[in-house]
């Protein structure tokens, strides 16, 4: 916009921004906020009257379908009410008349909500079965000494161990021998060592030590190979997972 001077610039500069405001071919900047929270609040006159409007016309029509499903649940009481009459007998007592319609009101409200006593108990059955399903059952294992009818198949498991600060001219040979000291009464099948490739090997050697034993034996193996008191002072042994 032209900076318009004289006596007559402001009438001047207000019909350039009419000029500019009421040009189609003219895109004007469009302004708006980033943080709603700095907004002043809205009045009650600034309310949308039409979206008010469309809320009680849904409210009216949700309320006029609450009357017919009413409507509907009386009918089927009277037409309950009526099976009722014309199924018992006329000896029947009026006890057991008015225990028998309140039975076949209270049918006809759980039915209508979606609340049947077959729901319910469908519901405790599975309720039941998800209790059972949650129980563990532990394995058993046979561990008896006099009944020897039935042999079980010999597995067995390996114990990896990882031994290090051993000397550098350790060899295999002296710790399957230390092995064998540790064991004690552990019966072991087979010892494998497989020296590991050190970062100093001129001042330490490593090595991968594989111990058999009997699946039974697995747990008391680790406790016994694992326990600081069964080897040598001041080497390093722990638990030696491949890659």
């Amino acid at each position: 916009m032209h900076k318009r001077r004289g006596d007559d610039k402001f009438r001047s500069t207000v019909e350039d921004i009419t000029k500019a405001v009421l040009n189609p071919g003219l895109t004007l900047p469009t302004f708006y906020a980033t943080d709603l929270n700095r907004l002043p609040p809205v009045d009650i006159k600034h309310c949308d009257v039409s979206a008010i409007l469309a809320e009680l016309q849904a409210l009216r029509s949700e309320i006029r379908n609450m009357r017919q499903l009413q409507d509907e649940v009386s009918t089927l009481r009277n037409q309950v009410h009526e099976l009722i009459q014309a199924s018992e007998g006329p000896n029947k007592s009026d006890v057991g008349q008015g225990s028998s319609i309140s039975f076949a009101h209270c049918a006809v409200d759980l039915q209508m909500t979606g609340m049947a006593p077959h729901s319910t108990a469908s519901t405790d059955d599975r309720s039941k079965q998800k209790t059972r399903s949650s129980i563990v059952r532990k394995t058993v294992i046979g561990a008896s000494a006099s009944n020897k009818y039935v042999a079980s198949v010999k597995t067995f498991r390996h114990v990896d161990l990882f031994v290090s600060r051993c000397h550098p001219h350790t060899a295999d040979a002296m710790l399957t021998d230390c092995v064998d000291v540790v064991k004690g009464e552990l019966q072991v099948h087979d010892v494998s060592c497989t020296k590991l490739k050190s970062r100093y090997e001129h001042l330490y050697s490593s090595f991968h030590v594989q111990v058999k034993v009997a699946s039974s034996d697995f747990k008391k193996a680790i406790d016994l190979f694992m326990s600081a008191e069964a080897w040598p002072s001041d080497l390093l042994v722990r638990r030696y997972f491949p890659p």
